[in-house]
């Protein structure tokens, strides 16, 4: 009878850490789907600042560009007058 005791604690010990480990398991999953999530939005984040820096680069560019001819224009007004 003790026996059948211990064998049915054992058993309840078991089928409890069984249900504990389910749990851990769908929180794990849950946690790595969630840090999945987070790497691809921090991913799309570094590809548009990518673009954005890129765009930004050649604005400038083109904003020099566009003040080197400002200047030879302005000059060349003054060399008119």
């Amino acid at each position: 009878e003790e026996t059948q005791r211990h064998a049915d604690q054992m058993a309840s010990q078991i089928q409890a850490a069984t249900a504990q480990a389910e749990n851990m398991n769908t929180a794990i999953a849950a946690t790595l789907q969630q840090l999945d999530d987070w790497r691809q939005t921090s991913l799309n984040l570094q590809k548009d600042n990518g673009q954005m820096a890129e765009s930004m680069g050649k604005e400038g560019t083109m904003a020099v560009s566009l003040g080197d001819r400002l200047t030879t224009l302005l000059a060349t007004s003054e060399s008119l007058k």
